[in-house]
């Protein structure tokens, strides 16, 4: 970026170097249309079977939430033919989704579709240019990251150098959780939260900052 210059950084070259082994998935998001009418490649796969997709990627790292002798793998998925290929049809119940909030989501997706979400990946560049016009500003409000020791799409190095742009940076960390923190861990998540709020709530010179 710094021989490019900020402005002049591809955002979609720059991630596959950066990222090669998690932007397979972007990619994924972001490929032409199917052979389905007003579907991406990545809606007609999820939306085929929306109970199954569902049970697949909400899951939590505990032992029973395990798929036998398989897992869900973000690398390589264009080589495979999409996200959910060579996964279980009927994959076991997660414990993140009781079976009441599974038919929930389910229900919900069935409305509205993955679109929303996926366009989220289609916008990458423009929300990388928007992003590059307030380089070099820092984030002055108080702020929480929280990282989870096993997730595998936020790993805790990625927040390295945080701190260098947002001073008033306070951390919160669970070793036994992966992506889902507030479905996994949520006490411990809780426990965190509360006790941020309440050390911003305590300090007036933060209240100050964070009324700018």
């Amino acid at each position: 970026m710094g021989k490019l210059g900020w402005n002049q950084f591809s955002v979609n070259a720059g991630l596959e170097q950066l990222l090669l082994s998690t932007i397979q998935s972007s990619w994924y998001c972001r490929s032409p249309k199917s052979a389905c009418p007003n579907l991406g490649v990545a809606e007609a796969e999820m939306e085929k079977d929306i109970n199954r997709t569902l049970k697949i990627m909400i899951r939590s790292i505990r032992k029973e939430d395990k798929m036998e002798e398989t897992y869900l793998d973000i690398t390589g998925v264009r080589k495979r033919g999409g996200l959910l290929v060579g996964l279980p049809e009927d994959p076991p119940p997660s414990s993140l989704l009781p079976e009441s909030v599974l038919q929930y989501y389910v229900q919900q997706y069935q409305k509205s579709g993955f679109r929303g979400p996926l366009n989220w990946y289609r916008n990458m560049e423009r929300n990388w240019s928007w992003n590059a016009s307030s380089h070099g500003r820092k984030i002055t409000v108080p702020a929480l990251m929280v990282t989870a020791g096993k997730d595998r799409v936020l790993s805790p190095g990625l927040s390295k150098h945080m701190e260098d742009w947002i001073p008033h940076l306070t951390r919160g960390h669970i070793e036994e959780c992966g992506h889902y923190t507030q479905m996994e861990r949520p006490a411990t998540l809780n426990k965190i939260l509360i006790e941020w709020l309440e050390g911003v709530h305590k300090n007036a010179s933060l209240q100050t900052t964070a009324k700018l």
